[in-house]
């Protein structure tokens, strides 16, 4: 009854995240279509570096936040004091940011600052995102409802005031103007139920939890670095041209990688829940989904091999780019089989409040990932990215393993 009401719960919050492996696989041909590969390395760098900034907007609130609302979801008063905490600190976190964000593009790159500078709605949408606090409560029901109204309002009206090639600047303020139109509309339902306040109080106990999470949280932004940098440094070594091309591989392989991060947030609670109530019975839950994640992402990277033409057709690729980008595409599909390892191995360490060593993994490779992709892309162009990956997925299995083993070994 048990994993039935899982499975229940997994098929509901399945079909709302399905629609971000659907969406970009609508909106990025259609760029190509009207903007060509450059237009669309251009939206894919802005995107990418607004995505950074939501790592840090994040701070704590999708693990410690999540965690904490899993275990103490019975508890109403704690609930409040602890939603009230983190969007206080989380509004300081976005005033912060946004100053920066303008102000850099403006002087620095004067030929990215329109469309990055209406990318940074993406960031206030982010903020009003309760999709953290929905995990914890398990309201599956509800973020894959807001999921999709958003993701379809986004890919409705880039397809109705996206006509021209220069209209690809519009393409991420449109992405942002529908999640403060969705996320707006579920903060205040959140607010009003749990009585989430913003006064002198709440954001001295919001500053105390930045303090008290700082180093997951340094973390959690590294690994937005080592998710979302790529791109940007193939567009400032090879073109935007060329990061147009990344984009559509990181698409595809983007779609398993989607579908990897959703099991880790779906299980997350649960197994952190269990494992703090019995280890056993926690990290046996622990295997059974992470086995069950990688063959499914198996399967799917075979898929992507046999119909490797009809995919990159689909997407508007240049005939004569095919088999260049065939062989792009044949190795990234490592990655994501590399992602299911690694983020199993991720979570466990995390259920178990072994923050200070993960955090030491992360640190760890997100630096190897960018002087690697420095020394890389010069030499090997696009490949030059997806080998550094590689490298450091199999060097942040090695160190998960390791402190894991450590853990177990002190523990006996």
């Amino acid at each position: 009854m048990k994993w039935l009401n899982r499975f229940k719960n997994f098929s509901v919050y399945s079909i709302g995240q399905a629609v971000n492996l659907i969406s970009p696989l609508l909106v990025t041909p259609y760029i190509i279509k009207i903007s060509g590969e450059e237009g669309l390395g251009k939206v894919g760098i802005c995107i990418s570096i607004c995505l950074i900034l939501m790592g840090i907007l994040d701070y704590s609130s999708y693990l410690q936040g999540t965690k904490l609302i899993a275990v103490n979801k019975s508890d109403s008063a704690y609930l409040q004091q602890l939603l009230s905490s983190v969007y206080s600190y989380k509004l300081l976190l976005l005033t912060v940011l946004l100053i920066p964000s303008i102000l850099i593009p403006l002087l620095f790159f004067p030929s990215y600052k329109t469309i990055f500078i209406l990318s940074l709605p993406l960031l206030m949408g982010h903020f009003l995102n309760p999709n953290w606090i929905l995990y914890g409560l398990e309201r599956y029901n509800h973020t894959a409802i807001y999921n999709i109204v958003s993701k379809s309002l986004y890919v409705g009206s880039v397809f109705l005031f996206v006509n021209l090639s220069d209209d690809y600047i519009w393409v991420n303020f449109l992405n942002g103007l529908a999640t403060i139109l969705i996320y707006g509309y579920a903060f205040v339902m959140l607010y009003k139920e749990f009585n989430i306040q913003f006064n002198r109080s709440t954001f001295a106990a919001g500053i105390e939890i930045v303090k008290a999470d700082y180093r997951i949280s340094l973390s959690e932004f590294c690994l937005s670095v080592y998710q979302f940098f790529p791109i940007v440094i193939v567009g400032a070594f090879t073109g935007a041209y060329n990061a147009g091309i990344y984009r559509v591989i990181e698409q595809i392989f983007g779609v398993l990688r989607t579908f990897i991060f959703l099991f880790f947030n779906f299980s997350y609670p649960t197994v952190c829940a269990d494992i703090v109530s019995s280890f056993q019975s926690g990290f046996k839950l622990w295997v059974q989904y992470h086995l069950v994640n990688l063959l499914c992402i198996a399967f799917a990277s075979f898929l992507i091999m046999y119909f490797w033409q009809e995919i990159l057709l689909f997407f508007n690729v240049n005939t004569s780019d095919l088999t260049h980008v065939k062989s792009i595409l044949y190795l990234s599909l490592l990655v994501p089989i590399l992602i299911v390892i690694s983020q199993a191995f991720r979570q466990l360490l995390l259920a178990l409040g072994l923050m200070k060593w993960y955090s030491n993994v992360v640190y760890l490779y997100t630096a190897a990932n960018v002087m690697l992709l420095l020394i890389f892309i010069p030499l090997w162009n696009l490949k030059g990215a997806f080998i550094s990956m590689i490298f450091c997925e199999i060097f942040a299995i090695s160190l998960y393993i390791f402190y894991i083993n450590k853990y177990v070994k002190k523990s006996l």
